[in-house]
C-alpha cells in the first residue's frame, strides 16, 4: 500500500474544521434572559409563570432591574446567537427605559412585551428593533410559539 500524504492546507481538511465549527454552533445551547422589572408586581408573575409554563427546561435568567440588565447585557457582548432576550415592558416609562438601552441592545435577538398598543406606544417599541411583540393584555400563548422557534437549535444562523 502507498503511504498518502495529506498536505496540512488541503480541501479535505479545511472542510473538516469548516464541518466541525458548524457543529460545535449548532449544539451551543440559547440561553433566554428576561427582563421582568421587581415594579412590574402581579403582571410580572403572570408573565414569568406563563414561560416557565411553556419552557419548563429551559436555560434562562430573570433579571429584575435596570442596572443588573445593563451588567448582563455587557458580559452577553459578542453572544449575540446565543441569547434570547424577553424584555417586559410593564408601562412607558419602563419602556422608555429600555429605549435608553438601544445602543447595548442593538443587534439582539429581542421579544418585547409592551404595557399597551397605541401608536404612541408601537412607535417608541419600534426603536428598539424587536423581532416579535405583544401585548400585556394578550394571551402569552403566540409568545411561547416563538421563543420555542428561535431556541431551536441553528434557528437565524446565517
Amino acid at each position: 500500500m502507498k503511504n498518502l500524504k495529506i498536505q496540512p492546507d488541503s480541501y479535505g481538511i479545511r472542510q473538516r474544521k469548516q464541518i466541525s465549527s458548524y457543529c460545535t454552533m449548532q449544539e451551543k445551547t440559547m440561553t433566554l434572559v428576561l427582563f421582568i422589572h421587581c415594579e412590574a408586581r402581579q403582571q410580572g408573575k403572570v408573565f414569568e409563570k406563563a414561560i416557565a409554563g411553556c419552557l419548563p427546561e429551559a436555560d434562562r435568567r430573570i433579571i429584575r432591574t435596570i442596572t443588573e440588565f445593563v451588567a448582563e447585557l455587557k458580559r452577553n457582548q459578542g453572544s449575540y446567537e446565543t441569547t434570547l432576550f424577553v424584555l417586559f415592558a410593564d408601562s412607558r416609562s419602563r419602556l422608555e427605559e429600555l429605549i435608553s438601552l438601544r445602543e447595548l441592545l442593538e443587534d439582539r435577538r429581542i421579544l418585547l412585551i409592551l404595557p399597551d398598543e397605541s401608536k404612541f406606544t408601537l412607535s417608541r417599541a419600534f426603536k428598539l428593533s424587536p423581532r416579535f411583540y405583544t401585548c400585556i393584555s394578550d394571551s402569552y400563548d403566540d409568545l411561547c410559539e416563538v421563543i420555542n422557534k428561535m431556541m431551536l437549535p441553528g434557528y437565524g444562523m446565517a
